[in-house]
């Protein structure tokens, strides 16, 4: 199996993850325990990641030395050995120098106090992937905010200035290694595969739905449907035309068929409430068999967990935007764009 078991006896030691508890002098200490096998896996100082989270890594590792070691001799070890491995990955030695001042300055009582930052109201938190771009959007968030801080309704929602909060973005790693195995049942299409939206013809939503395989965007693109996607399907995206050739994007989390029922009934009832409905009966005599329908894609169950919903509630922002369908050129009042900013 390529796995060794080991284990160690002691009536004096035990470790438990990065800790060493130990006896001496008749007292219980503590100190960093480290594997024999770690290597320096040390984040590069010039690896492209914020500055700022770069440069606090030294001091956070120093702060952890000075929570776990109880003894000022085995401290002062701990961190000549560790300034070492940062001297090593590239990192200024003033700067190494200057953490670990600044961590030795506490005393081991405050550092294992809880650390609580100040109440800072109705501050914006703005999500972003880092790039090389992200210090030129920093700069210009600072400039610009004040023109927010004008408006007496929106100084009170929007907070001093916008904290900024990097999400890693994708790399070549990311892009070529999948971290888990597909089962050949998930993974089993190929070019024979029936892809796109098909109709059943037998249930009453399917008079109107319409054999897709691909849609043309308002930038003029043929965008595929890669995947079958039929009136039974959950968590779909679905597109509504009526004879002027007026789009309605939407979505559902129940099977499709179920959704353009209601849009039918909708149009039966004269709800106006509906788009679709509203539409109809406005300029097509309310007649719903003039209607199409078909969809365009399926939101898959992450293999991991995650909000399926919110993701489907992104790509159907996408899609009304894609194709071009808010009002006046389509039948959507709006693209919720909010949603992706979580």
């Amino acid at each position: 199996m390529g796995l060794t078991f080991t284990y160690e006896c002691s009536n004096l030691a035990v470790t438990f993850l990065d800790t060493e508890i130990y006896i001496a002098d008749g007292l219980v200490h503590t100190t960093l325990h480290r594997k024999t096998t770690a290597t320096n896996s040390v984040l590069h100082a010039e690896s492209h990641h914020p500055r700022k989270l770069v440069w606090s890594i030294p001091y956070g590792e120093f702060l952890r030395i000075r929570r776990n070691c109880s003894e000022t001799n085995k401290f002062n070890r701990i961190c000549e050995e560790t300034k070492q491995r940062f001297i090593k990955r590239k990192y200024p030695k003033k700067m190494v120098q200057l953490s670990l001042q600044k961590a030795t300055e506490k005393t081991r009582v405050e550092s294992l106090k809880k650390n609580t930052k100040e109440n800072q109201g109705n501050q914006i938190r703005f999500i972003t992937n880092y790039s090389l771009e992200s210090k030129q959007m920093h700069k210009i968030l600072e400039k610009n905010w004040k023109l927010l801080q004008m408006d007496p309704t929106l100084r009170n929602i929007t907070g001093t200035r916008p904290q900024i909060t990097y999400r890693r973005a994708r790399n070549i790693k990311d892009q070529l290694v999948r971290s888990h195995f597909t089962s050949k049942k998930q993974n089993n299409t190929n070019w024979l595969s029936e892809r796109g939206f098909i109709k059943c013809n037998k249930c009453k939503a399917c008079k109107i739905g319409r054999n897709t395989k691909e849609i043309k965007t308002r930038s003029g693109y043929m965008k595929q449907i890669n995947k079958k996607i039929t009136c039974k399907s959950e968590f779909v995206i679905y597109v509504i035309e009526c004879p002027c050739k007026k789009k309605y994007v939407g979505s559902t989390t129940c099977k499709l068929h179920k959704r353009i029922l209601e849009h039918i009934r909708a149009v039966q009832n004269k709800d106006r409430s509906y788009a679709t409905a509203k539409h109809m009966e406005q300029h097509h005599g309310g007649k719903w068999e003039l209607m199409k329908y078909f969809a365009v894609e399926q939101v898959p169950k992450w293999e991991r967990g995650g909000n399926r919903e919110l993701n489907l509630r992104c790509k159907e922002s996408r899609w009304i935007l894609a194709l071009d369908t808010i009002v006046p050129n389509g039948l959507n009042l709006d693209a919720e764009l909010h949603v992706h900013l979580g």
